[in-house]
């Protein structure tokens, strides 16, 4: 019996937003799906920062539902 071993890689990833200068609250959203297995590697990673559109109304709630959509997605 051969063994055959599938090599994972890893990423090391930092997930960072910034106020900015004009707005007194980050709208931004970050958010990251990685794969648990080796099998799960083929299709990669991603890493989503979504702009949450200061001064917009509930712009922080948007940017966080469109990071969290898609990654479900």
């Amino acid at each position: 019996m051969v063994a055959t071993m599938t090599k994972f890689d890893t990423v090391t990833a930092s997930l960072r937003t910034d106020t900015g200068q004009v707005r007194d609250h980050n709208e931004d959203y970050v958010g990251s799906w990685e794969p648990a297995t080796p099998a799960e590697g083929e299709f990669g990673w991603l890493y989503i920062v979504a702009d949450g559109v200061g001064g917009a109304e509930a712009g922080d709630i948007a940017s966080q539902h469109a990071t969290e959509r898609t990654i479900e997605y």
